[in-house]
Order: structure tokens, then sequence, then C-alpha cells
């Protein structure tokens, strides 16, 4: 146990006293810091409107816009008479859209829209719904309607949203919550899973393994590597936590966040977050601890990672159909069941309201009851593996270490 608590210790402060380490945390320290509020710390008093060129023989076209659309973020600006006539000027009115208009025998509008560029699809929407309105205008004049009558047809109807679960506008701040948190657990186990692979690599390459394990286990070293790292991680996180607190504390909460993760259950979305890191990266780091001890290089270690990216990506793939609205599907609600893909899949379920608690807790006692096993099967090939330099076939060396470590003392 206490050389366990060395390696665990010695490498954490390796890492944390490393320039990189160092580097990077600053990095995102300050990108949390100033991410979490942006809105707040570089809003302006005015946002600036787009500008759109408009090509119509109607004279009337553009006073009958710029009134349909004066609460939108669109500003409306003569552009001559002709398409190539509007495109010579969408660089001195700093546009990128044209908009031809024109009356047909109906005596409504219609025409196409122009872009330059990448494709303006919220200006382009926005353009649809106020020559729609224009149009819906100009049909109530010739109906020759009253007032009455006009305001009777024009007058929409709003179908008001409740949540079941009593968290009222908070569906904005879940999808927010479900990608961050999701990115970040894809982005944390990926990095510090490797890095235990890496470092597993490096020791043995360099022939440090052979004098550590005079006075230590394999097991103690490779537990001691696995908890060091995965300090750092932590340490890492509380970091960035501490840093989004505080821009909260000094520019307020202008996305909302904090207010709901006071809500209900959205309480917990942090200490799960937590859970879903320790658990994922346990099963990872214990699967990239093995893939290195069989290899003698870093070269050879980054191959062998795209084995645990995968899974990885699927996981972080699946996240994104389920809070881009899709839902859960049958094959996305099976995978949060399964080892490697739950600790992210399943996240996502529980805090889009798809999962239960108890749901969630099953699917991380499977994913911890495989890491166990996972590692009582990889022990063997650890302790096997760390002695084995030669160059020879994965397969081969995989065998060779199962084998030898089977009987180690």
């Amino acid at each position: 146990m206490k050389n366990m608590l060395t390696i665990a210790i010695e490498t954490y402060k390796q890492k944390v006293e490393s320039k990189v380490f160092i580097i990077m945390l600053f990095v995102l320290v300050f990108g949390t810091f100033f991410g979490m509020n942006y809105e707040g710390i570089f809003k302006s008093e005015e946002p600036n409107k787009e500008n759109v060129l408009v090509v119509s023989k109607d004279k009337q076209v553009i006073s009958a816009l710029q009134e349909a659309g004066a609460d939108l973020n669109v500003s409306f600006v003569k552009g001559g008479n002709t398409l190539a006539e509007a495109e010579k000027d969408l660089k001195n009115a700093d546009s990128k859209t044209v908009l031809i208009l024109d009356r047909n025998e109906a005596g409504l509008y219609q025409g196409r829209i122009y872009y330059q560029g990448a494709a303006q699809h919220n200006v382009s929407e926005q353009l649809q719904t106020l020559v729609t309105a224009v149009n819906q205008s100009i049909k109530l004049h010739q109906l020759n309607l009253d007032e009455t009558q006009q305001e009777f047809l024009n007058a929409s109807t709003t179908l008001p949203m409740e949540s079941l679960d009593g968290d009222q506008d908070s569906s904005g701040q879940t999808l927010l919550l479900v990608y961050v948190v999701g990115f970040v657990l894809y982005m944390a186990v990926m990095l510090f899973s490797t890095m235990v692979a890496q470092d597993i690599a490096v020791e043995k390459s360099s022939r440090v393994m052979e004098i550590l394990l005079t006075t230590i286990t394999p097991v103690q070293h490779l537990v001691g590597k696995i908890v060091g790292i995965g300090m750092v991680g932590l340490t890492q996180g509380t970091a960035i936590g501490i840093s989004a607190y505080a821009s909260y504390k000094i520019f307020g909460d202008s996305t909302g966040m904090f207010k709901f993760l006071n809500e209900g259950k959205n309480g917990q979305a942090i200490v799960l977050a937590v859970v879903c890191f320790i658990l994922g990266y346990l099963i990872y780091s214990v699967t990239a601890a093995i893939l290195g001890s069989l290899v003698s290089s870093v070269q050879e270690v980054q191959q062998l990672m795209y084995i645990l990216i995968i899974p990885l990506f699927i996981a972080l793939f699946m996240v994104i159909i389920m809070a881009s609205g899709a839902g859960s599907n049958q094959v996305i609600a099976i995978s949060s069941y399964l080892p490697f893909l739950s600790p992210i899949v399943m996240y996502a379920r529980y805090m889009l309201g798809d999962a239960t608690i108890t749901t969630f807790v099953i699917a991380m006692g499977i994913n911890l009851g495989a890491t166990i096993i996972l590692a009582l099967v990889g022990k063997s090939v650890y302790q096997g593996g760390v002695f084995i330099y030669s160059g020879d076939k994965l397969t081969n060396i995989l065998k060779r270490a199962f084998k030898s470590g089977k009987y180690y003392a």
C-alpha cells in the first residue's frame, strides 16, 4: 500500500509540475473564465444588424420590409436594379446577401435570395418570414377586411410548454450541459488514459521499469500510475470548476447555467459527471495500461490508442444525436448499458430525462463490474508484458505476457 501510494504521489507531482500541464491548465482556466459568460463580458449596447441589398422595381418594398422587420436583426439597403449591380455593392454595403423581389400578377412579392460565401441560414429564415408577413398584409388589404377581421385572422395560437418534472425553462441549459459534459468526458478520458499508457511505455523503453520492479510489484506500479494520473485529471477539473464559479460571481450568470444547476435534480449533474469521469477513466486507463505494457515505444502506444478512441467517438456521436432533438432510440438505449460507452451515453440519457437514477446506477454498476473483471484478467498480462521487449506481433506478445504473468511471484 505504501509503495503504491508513493508511485501515485510521484506521478502526480511529475505531471502537475511539468510545463505542458501548467500551460494547458492556464489555457483551460482562462477559456472557462471568459467562455462561461462571454455574453456578459463582451456584450455590446446594440447588436450590429445584418445588411441585405434589395433589388426590386417596386420603390415601396424596402419601406414595407423595414416596417415588418423592425424588431429583427436585419437592415435593408437599395442594391440597384440588377443582380450584377448588387454584387458590386456587396463589399461597400458590408453585406453578404442579396434579395431580389418583384410583384407577381396577384400583387404579391416573390423572388430569390442570393448569398456570398457561407450560407446565411439565420438571415434567409428571417427574410422568408418577413416576405410572408408582407404578403399576408397585402392579402388582407385586397380582401377589404375591417380591423376586427384582420386581427382575428392574424391572431396566433401559442401552446405553452411545462415539464412534468417541475423544471421550467431549463431545456436550453440541459442541452448545453449535455454537450459540454459529453465533450469534456470524451477529451478527459481519452487524454488521461493515453497518458497512463505513454508513461508505462516510456518507463519500459528507458529500462526504468526494471529498476522500479525490484522494490514493488507490477500491480502496485499499475495502480499507482492510474491513481496518480487520475488525481491530475481531478485537479484540472477542480481548477476549471473554480474558474467557472469565479466568472459567475464577477460577471453574473448570462447563460443561466448556475441557476439551472441549483434547481431540482440538476444539482446532481456535477456529482454524476464526476462519477462518470472516474468510472470511465478507470475502465479506459486499465485497458490503456495493459496495451502500454505490451509495447516499448510511445509511437506504438499512439497507434494502439485508436482502439480506445473508437468507442469514445461512438459515445460522443450518440450524445450529439440525442442532444440534437432526435431522442434516444433502441440502439442508444442498449449502448448506454455497455461498458466503455455507458459513462458518456447514460449521463446524457439521464440529463435529457430518458433514463431514471435507477437505470443510471445499474449502468454504472455494469461498467464498474466490467472494469474489475478486466483488471483481474489484465493483471497477468501486465505482469508479464512489462518484461517483454520483443518486437513480435501484438497477438503473440499478448499470449506470452498472459502465460508468463500467471506464474509471476
